[in-house]
C-alpha cells in the first residue's frame, strides 16, 4: 500500500484559484436565494396540501364511522374487480361477512 505525501500549507501558498468577480459571486448568490424561495414555497404549498387532505381523510372517515356519511350508494358502483381481490387474512376476522371469511362452524348446540 503506497502512502501519500504530506500536504502542507507551503504547497498551497502558491496555487492560483480562478475566482468569479465580487460582483458576480453576489449575483450567483442572489439568483440561488431567489429560487430557493420558490422552491420553499412550492414545499410549503404541498405540505399543506398534505396536511388538509389528511385532515378530510380523518373527518371523513370519523364520519362514516358514526353513520353521518352513508357509503352504500358509493359501494354499488364500485367496479366488480373489487371482488376477485383476495382478502388479507390478518383483517378478516372468522365469521366476518366478508367474502373469504372463515365462517365459524355450526355445532347441534348452537342455540344453548
Amino acid at each position: 500500500m503506497a502512502t501519500i505525501e504530506n500536504i502542507s500549507a507551503e504547497k498551497y501558498a502558491n496555487l492560483c484559484i480562478p475566482v468569479p468577480p465580487l460582483e458576480e459571486q453576489e449575483a450567483v448568490v442572489m439568483w440561488l436565494c431567489a429560487r430557493n424561495e420558490r422552491i420553499d414555497e412550492v414545499i410549503r404549498k404541498k405540505q399543506h396540501s398534505l396536511q388538509l387532505i389528511d385532515e378530510l381523510r380523518t373527518r371523513l372517515i370519523a364520519d362514516v364511522v358514526t353513520g353521518k356519511v352513508d357509503v352504500r350508494e358509493a359501494a354499488a358502483r364500485l367496479p366488480d374487480d373489487q371482488e376477485e381481490a383476495e382478502p388479507d387474512d390478518a383483517f378478516v376476522e372468522e365469521g366476518s361477512d366478508m367474502p373469504g371469511a372463515e365462517a365459524e362452524p355450526e355445532t347441534e348446540n348452537a342455540g344453548v
